[in-house]
């Protein structure tokens, strides 16, 4: 949810001025031949198993994955200092993750048989409606949303009797706490908490597919690799940690959500043939330039690159590409199994946008549901951090420009352009 209005200022995609004048004193370190901190895929395994005393990292997708990215990251991320003692943190913390999930399942095989029944997926566009939807019917009941502290650290499987306060709730608090000082922008444009449901893509980290992974920087490469690749193996890992995370902890339905889903729907359907998709829907005039600020808001923790012309393009082409493919599925696939919500009608009536999700998707709608969403929405409102101000002119847009590229989504479904 957010408003348009002013442009951003160069100063909002920088760091704060003490970690600027420490990355400008180990860039002239770097000038005279020093690289402190090289990125080194067999370097951050061997410390994953140091830290965990496993060894076993499963299918070689996930390795090439890992290689494919450091080696991106390390040719044309234009790292900085701290974006390289982040990385090396984030991605050793994430095969940390990948190892204790695997561990999970050779001490209890027995969860790989649990079925992962008709899950819920939210899909489209980012800026759509896509976080509010998730949290309404997480909080509806009836369906469970993986929390953050979940998808970050699936394993060992949570333990219902201390779910509330397992110490890896604290454990994300505190690293989101350090990631807002570093981008404070980003609570205006995408709230993050530990405790909340989030985008269950972050399971996909655990494989090294991630279409996220260029918040980190340019990486062109890393998505060329990425996009030759059979996504089956990843969706299957990512059933894998919902086992895990539902084997103690009654779960009927999952509804599970991330825009990137759109990019490789044929490979979500064929490891969950049951799915049950929800499309999102909202003029791309709107959404794309805010996915822009997003985007570049949380690369400067990573990242020397502004070019933010170069994000804007890249971007733009990105979920095009992500819509297009959606589309070509439905028109040829079952669409009964597609819902569609319209940006418009979930601010105008979340509540009863909810119902019909319940209704169409054969979710219970329990006496005091409806009460308990209106204490949500009240306790949550839209734009409690800030309003979220961008313009598309910063990346180098025009509503022209997006109108052109998607256009053919535009008259599928009927988009109008906001003012």
């Amino acid at each position: 949810m957010h408003a348009g209005g002013m442009t951003l200022t160069v100063d909002e995609f920088t760091l704060p001025w003490p970690l600027r004048g420490l990355d400008s004193a180990l860039r002239g370190a770097e000038r005279l031949g020093l690289r402190p901190m090289t990125l080194d895929a067999e370097r951050l395994m061997r410390s994953a198993s140091a830290s965990t005393g496993l060894h076993d990292f499963g299918d070689a997708m996930a390795l090439e994955g890992l290689r494919a990215l450091v080696a991106a990251l390390e040719a044309t991320a234009e790292l900085s200092f701290l974006g390289r003692v982040a990385l090396r943190r984030f991605l050793t913390q994430r095969l940390e993750s990948r190892l204790r999930v695997l561990e999970t399942c050779a001490r209890d095989p027995a969860l790989l048989r649990a079925p992962v029944e008709r899950p819920i997926f939210i899909v489209g566009l980012p800026r759509t409606g896509t976080t509010i939807l998730q949290h309404l019917l997480a909080e509806a009941g009836g369906a469970r949303s993986p929390r953050m502290w979940e998808l970050l650290y699936p394993a060992p499987p949570p333990d219902p009797a201390r779910y509330d306060d397992d110490p890896r709730v604290a454990r994300v608090a505190r690293e989101l706490a350090q990631f807002h000082r570093l981008a404070p922008t980003t609570s205006k444009i995408h709230p993050l908490r530990a405790d909340a449901p989030d985008e269950c893509l972050m399971l996909f980290n655990h494989a090294f597919a991630n279409f996220t992974a260029h918040t980190f920087g340019h990486i062109p490469s890393y998505h060329d690799w990425l996009w030759r690749q059979d996504m089956a193996p990843a969706y299957r890992f990512h059933r894998v940690q919902l086992q895990v995370l539902q084997r103690r902890v009654a779960t009927t339905r999952w509804v599970l959500k991330a825009p990137q889903h759109m990019h490789a729907l044929d490979a979500l359907l064929a490891v969950y043939p049951d799915a049950c998709i929800i499309q999102t829907h909202r003029d791309p005039g709107k959404t794309i330039p805010s996915i822009c600020s997003l985007v570049g808001t949380t690369r400067q923790i990573y990242s020397r690159d502004r070019d933010m012309h170069r994000l804007g393009r890249r971007e733009l082409e990105f979920w095009a590409r992500g819509l297009d493919h959606a589309m070509a599925l439905r028109e040829r696939g079952d669409g009964s199994r597609f819902f569609d919500v319209r940006y418009q009608q979930l601010v105008a009536d979340p509540v009863g946008v909810t119902r019909r999700v319940h209704e169409h998707f054969e979710l219970p709608w329990r006496p005091g549901t409806e009460a308990r969403l209106e204490r949500f929405l009240s306790a949550y409102p839209q734009n409690a951090h800030g309003v979220h101000r961008y313009t598309a002119a910063r990346f180098g847009l025009t509503d022209d420009v997006i109108g052109a590229r998607l256009s053919r989504y535009r008259d599928a479904f009927s988009i109008a352009r906001e003012s």
